[in-house]
């Protein structure tokens, strides 16, 4: 399994927002990121205001908050396995939904 770097790390790169830390961008953190933080998952990039997704790195607790808040909000993500070059390219989920 890949390396899972420490949330002060991640919250240096821009989109990158991590539980108990606010984006690095310093914008309010949408519903939906604190929906997933809520249920479960620890590390995502927000990259939805340049014309990218939002992607919720793979790990503990991240397969059931993406399945969770699918389910609820009816937003769909999908898997990618070699992730993005934000997340490291580990394994993530991603989404365009709003």
């Amino acid at each position: 399994m890949a390396e899972i770097r420490p949330a002060t790390v991640e919250a240096q790169r821009p989109g990158a927002v991590t539980n108990g830390s606010t984006p690095a961008q310093g914008t309010a953190v949408p519903a939906l990121l604190e929906e997933l933080r809520a249920n479960g998952a620890t590390t995502m990039f927000d990259q939805r205001a340049k014309g990218g997704c939002l992607w919720v790195v793979d790990g503990p607790g991240a397969r059931e908050a993406v399945a969770r808040v699918a389910r609820e909000r009816g937003v769909r993500f999908y898997f990618k396995a070699p992730g993005p070059r934000c997340a490291d390219f580990r394994p993530a989920w991603w989404t365009l939904g709003k």
